[in-house]
């Protein structure tokens, strides 16, 4: 492996001890590679070594395969990325510019194929480069010295040996281009050269060993990372004017052509303006819906059934949502993904939407629009119970909580554009210790536990805004109050990266992402106008840092992942987020991140690190999201303005008396319920038969549900029989993002909602759909 003793080699490297090779010689003129590096390989039964090399002197290079053909077993493949750069336009370049350029790639491919040219090797790779194709101003010197390799490789395929080169750009968080100046990624940037992973890089080795291979009888030659590009782009790479990568330029006339020949329904909005009664609404909505759908499904062409419940014709979990997106963004109401799986048809969700449509959107009903369609009764506003007046800055340690961290392991992509990411199966679990309920009144509970704090929110930190808490952030908040337990509400998850990290980027990549999201720099101060009540303050400046330091062992991974469960968050401090690097060598990492639950549920967390990986690869974040105060601020209106008034009454009517405690179950030991001490969780795993899953999947589209909703009806039928009684209630955590403005927003969106209803075989399938409608809030 000549001339990759970088980081690109080494990645290459160990995805090739990860795929069976177990003898690497690496090369280079001046090598410089972590020793630790090079023994992490014998776990793997592998030998990688390191030689000093000049690939453009040939004694050099035949004494450096002696050397190898004495010691190790027979040379079975080679690859030479040796590469030197000096940039300068051809008008200007000097002799010794040229071939200070042209050796490393002619000479050192010439010296490599005179001494292998009789032996059968499994590959002979080049490593070329995208500006031998597209070009690059100032490199025709090494655009050269690259389609000499590539004329190479199909001479040796000509003479029937194994030979290939591959053109590569900018692989993202490794290799020069990474290392080198703004200047040079621009530049890349301008020429619409991809960036690719790392997993990219490999596929791409593989498949040009692939093609290297003489019976295969393929191009011998592979190229990627060249970005299609629209017509209308206004600054258009150079390369455009190729003939031969004139498939890469994009018609935009033609393709408007062809998406408008699909659409040939008016806009629904504009249809809308004109509608000035409710039938005509509703027609309105069930045309451009059924259109929607028609390109959606592909049905062009056929005739919809508008009476067909939508899961009878298709309609998945994916197609829902992109359903439920289409009258966010046309109709500005939200409808719920269970409405759309739960039965539903065209009609049906017309009519549901006439009723929620803004009266903007149908100015020409006026006074006499039919009562489906009539404007929301007002009704006296509810009180907000978040005020944010006549704040006191009090800083508060009320207690943590620590809760079992049910939430689905968000996945982190490709280690940060590293080689691989494994989301080790360890997120947090509680064990915390708990008073009994108890009335919580006036200060008394912050008194009594002695957590009156001076206030440092304006003195230590600078407050950019101070907003009222969110409904979700009131429940952690109220129950910080009872609980003695400081880590309850901590959850925490632990990931292994594998691959070249650059530490300083991902530092810089989370104080970017930190300064995009006011959730990552909340903090907490009580509100003297409501008792046990706080307010949400956001920091001006960010607090949350990248931790790192060295490891000797795995085993200093489990220790700090579990101090990092128990750490003590300050809610009363703007860095309610923790996130730690661990390095056992230069490819093995361990990223441990934990945070309070009040600062942003799961769905959060996978925000967060998509926003930290694009952050590091320096791939735009996009637009700036609505910010989680901002949308507490909105909640809180929404309640006084009685917009919620739907959903209480329908909690209410549910609820109209407090649920009964469910009794002990017959394999019970104690004889009565004692106060919880802690919150423990025991948990058994089984695979359900794959005959059993068909089934369950079956009664689903059945009953127009989810699997979920099979498995939550099975459970409740099983403990209504064990326990013996008619009512139960089941508590259901909703990820309650109805709004599409929020859907990059980090915060606590969190909201628990009830599913009860008495054992009749009429209502039971019904009624978790019914509750998940009405998700959206609860009576406190």
């Amino acid at each position: 492996m000549v001339g990759l003793t970088g980081q690109i080699g080494q990645s290459l490297c160990e995805w090739m001890v990860r795929n069976g090779a177990r003898n690497i010689l690496l090369t280079s003129r001046h090598p410089s590679v972590d020793q630790k590096w090079l023994d992490s390989f014998r776990v793997y039964g592998a030998k990688v070594a390191v030689y000093a090399m000049d690939v453009t002197i040939k004694a050099n290079v035949i004494q450096v395969v002696n050397d190898i053909q004495a010691s190790y077993p027979p040379i079975m493949g080679v690859a030479n990325a040796a590469m030197v750069l000096n940039d300068t336009l051809f008008s200007q370049m000097s002799y010794q510019q040229m071939t200070d350029v042209l050796r490393p790639k002619i000479d050192g491919t010439n010296w490599l194929d005179e001494i292998f040219y009789d032996t059968p090797l499994d590959f002979f790779v080049c490593f070329s480069s995208t500006s031998s194709v597209g070009g690059v101003f100032g490199q025709s010197n090494y655009a050269a010295a690259c389609s000499y390799m590539t004329s190479l490789s199909r001479q040796r395929r000509a003479r029937g040996l194994a030979g290939s080169a591959f053109d590569i750009g900018r692989v993202a968080g490794i290799g020069y281009i990474e290392r080198a100046s703004q200047v040079v990624q621009e530049t890349f940037e301008k020429y619409s050269y991809m960036p690719l992973s790392e997993t990219d890089l490999h596929q791409m080795f593989a498949e040009t060993i692939f093609a290297g291979i003489p019976e295969m009888n393929l191009e011998p030659v592979i190229s990627t990372g060249i970005e299609r590009v629209p017509a209308d782009r206004k600054h258009l790479p150079p390369w455009i004017l190729y003939p031969r990568l004139s498939h890469y330029l994009i018609d935009t006339q033609e393709t408007n052509a062809v998406a408008d020949s699909k659409q040939t329904v008016q806009p629904v909005r504009e249809q809308l303006i004109e509608a000035t009664t409710a039938e005509q609404v509703i027609s309105i909505i069930k045309t451009c819906f059924a259109a929607k759908l028609q390109i959606v499904l592909q049905l062009t062409g056929e005739e919809m059934d508008m009476n067909v419940p939508l899961v009878e014709i298709g309609i998945d979990s994916l197609v829902a949502v992109e359903v439920r997106s289409w009258f966010l963004k046309e109709l500005q109401t939200d409808m719920p993904v269970l409405k759309i799986l739960g039965g539903g048809s065209v009609s049906d969700l017309a009519e549901q939407a006439s009723k929620k449509l803004p009266a903007e959107l149908v100015p020409m009903l006026g006074d006499t629009a039919t009562p489906s369609i009539t404007k929301a009764e007002k009704k006296k506003p509810a009180k907000c119970p978040l005020r944010h007046q006549e704040v006191s800055f009090v800083a508060t340690s009320a207690s943590k909580t620590e809760r079992n961290a049910s939430l689905a392991r968000p996945a982190l992509r490709h280690a940060l554009s590293a080689d691989t990411a494994t989301t080790t199966d360890t997120h947090s679990r509680a064990e915390s210790t708990a008073t009994p309920p108890s009335s919580v009144s006036g200060k008394s509970s912050f008194s009594d536990r002695g957590e009156i704090a001076e206030s440092k929110g304006l003195s230590e930190f600078k407050v950019l805004r101070t907003e009222p808490m969110s409904l979700s952030q009131s429940r952690f908040w109220l129950l910080d109050l009872f609980l003695e337990d400081r880590t309850a509400s901590n959850v925490a998850f632990q990931y292994q990266l594998n691959g070249n990290l650059q530490v300083d980027k991902l530092a810089q990549a989370l104080e970017l992402v930190a300064m995009r999201h006011e959730s990552l720099r909340t903090f907490f101060v009580n509100d003297s106008s409501q008792p046990d009540m706080a307010v949400q303050s956001v920091s001006d400046t960010n607090h949350v840092k990248l931790e790192h330091r060295t490891i000797n062992h795995v085993d200093e991974a489990a220790q700090e992942y579990e101090i990092h469960k128990r750490h003590d968050f300050d809610l009363g401090k703007p860095h309610l987020l923790r996130m730690t690097l661990l390095t056992l060598n230069t490819t093995t990492h361990y990223l441990l991140v934990a945070y309070h639950h009040i600062i942003m549920g799961g769905i959060s967390l996978q925000l967060l690190l998509s926003d930290l990986e694009k952050a590091y690869n320096s791939t735009p974040l996009g637009p700036s999201p609505m910010q989680f105060p901002t949308f507490s601020v909105n909640q809180c209106k929404a309640l006084q303005a009685g917009e919620m008034d739907s959903e209480l009454e329908y909690w209410k009517g549910v609820f109209h008396d407090s649920p009964a405690v469910l009794p002990l179950l017959p394999m019970a030991i104690s004889s009565s319920r004692v106060p919880i001490s802690a919150f423990k969780s025991n948990e058994v795993s089984r695979r359900v038969n794959p005959v059993v899953g068909q089934k369950v999947k079956a009664v689903a589209r059945m009953s127009r549900s989810t699997n979920f909703h099979v498995y939550l009806t099975v459970f409740r039928i099983l403990l209504a029989r064990l326990a013996d009684v008619a009512d139960l209630t089941i508590g259901i955590a909703d990820a309650n993002r109805t709004d599409d403005d929020i859907t990059r927003t980090i915060g606590l969106f969190l909201m628990t909602f009830k599913s009860a209803r008495v054992r009749s075989s009429s209502t039971i399938c019904r009624s978790p759909l019914d509750a998940a409608s009405h998700s959206g809030v609860q009576p406190m």
